[in-house]
């Protein structure tokens, strides 16, 4: 049982990190898609309005290398090293819902 229990968090944890990075590269994807939007309707604007687009893209573009170079691992290990209090309190009430969630099914 204990074993399981263990098994069961773990692959709840993996879980739940392969689907931030997912959401990490879709909104990578998803702001680098605007830039091209932006990129192309500068392309049929007047030069004012193609200057603004094209700073605007540029923007979008910084911001998806942003996204795409986030290290969610090590903000973690951050987080935990500078308040270790915190991080036990968030472990236990995560295994305190897992384990609750368990029992029910």
């Amino acid at each position: 049982m204990k074993n399981t229990t263990l098994d069961d968090a773990r692959e709840l944890a993996k879980g739940l990190t392969d689907k931030i990075e997912q959401v990490r590269r879709d909104t990578a994807d998803s702001f680098e898609s605007a830039a091209d939007s932006v990129r192309a309707t500068a392309e049929h604007g007047c030069d004012a309005i193609g200057n603004l687009a094209q700073g605007a893209a540029k923007r979008l573009d910084s911001t998806a290398k942003i996204v795409r170079k986030y290290d969610l691992s090590r903000s973690m290990r951050n987080m935990v090293r500078e308040n270790p209090g915190i991080a036990v309190g968030v472990g236990v009430a995560v295994g305190l819902f897992a384990g609750l969630s368990m029992r029910r099914h």
